[in-house]
Parts: C-alpha cells; sequence; structure tokens
C-alpha cells in the first residue's frame, strides 16, 4: 500500500493544519509529565541548599506534596503554549529546507510564551487580585 502525501504529517513539505485537540491533549500530557518529573528534583534541590541541612529540611519526605496542585495549573499553560505554538508554525509557510526555517519556530515559540500569558493568564490573576485581595 502506497501512504499519501496527508498521512506522512508534513514530511513533503505540505504542512497539514495541525489538530486542536491533538495539540492540547499533547501540550497538557508534557507539562504534567514535566512537573511529575521536576517538581521532587527541585524540592530535593531547594532541601539540599537549607540553611537547616537536608534532613531537617524534610529530606526524601514528602518529595511530591504539591505535585497536584502544580499539575492542575501547568495543563491548561502547556496546552496553550502547544497550541499557539503548532498554529504560528503552521500559518508561517515555509519550505522545510529554508534558512528561515529557525525563525520561524522562534517566533512560534514566543508567541506561545506571549499570547496564552497576555489573553489569559495575565488579566486572570489581575482580577483574582482585586476579587481577593485578601490572599495578596
Amino acid at each position: 500500500m502506497r501512504a499519501s502525501s496527508d498521512s506522512l504529517g508534513g514530511v513533503c513539505g505540505a504542512m497539514d493544519r495541525p489538530g486542536f485537540t491533538a495539540s492540547l491533549v499533547a501540550g497538557g500530557v508534557a507539562g504534567v509529565a514535566v512537573d511529575l518529573i521536576l517538581f521532587p528534583l527541585d524540592t530535593i534541590k531547594t532541601r539540599l541548599q537549607s540553611p537547616q541541612g537536608f534532613n531537617k529540611a524534610g529530606g526524601f519526605r514528602g518529595i511530591y506534596a504539591g505535585v497536584p496542585s502544580a499539575a492542575i495549573g501547568s495543563f491548561p499553560n502547556a496546552a496553550a503554549f502547544f497550541i499557539t505554538y503548532e498554529y504560528v508554525k503552521w500559518l508561517w509557510h515555509t519550505d522545510s529546507s529554508s534558512y528561515l526555517m529557525p525563525v520561524k519556530h522562534m517566533l512560534a515559540a514566543s508567541a506561545g510564551e506571549v499570547i496564552p500569558f497576555s489573553l489569559v493568564q495575565f488579566p486572570l490573576w489581575e482580577s483574582l487580585k482585586v476579587s481577593f485581595p485578601i490572599f495578596m
């Protein structure tokens, strides 16, 4: 059987429009995976730097404490980044052999950081600060 050019996922130069659901799930799962791997390492690093010493600061106890809240927060953030990144790459059509390919990825990554933060996170954070000043 011969594979159609649509099933090659953009290997032959034609980039397909990225799927919203695929980008959403891939980004969210990647964000949660990063938190599951790096959160305990960051906790251990912080405890190693403690003036009390590693064991008095908690040692290896509870290195996953707080991961659920971090994962809940990182899923939508990473999903929004990934969706924006994929769509900006798709919107800026360049040949895969083009010397502009690094610029395309740089702009897509920058947009992936700036757009979700500017349109979602920052306004949400500001409204929460106004609504609940007791927590600030």
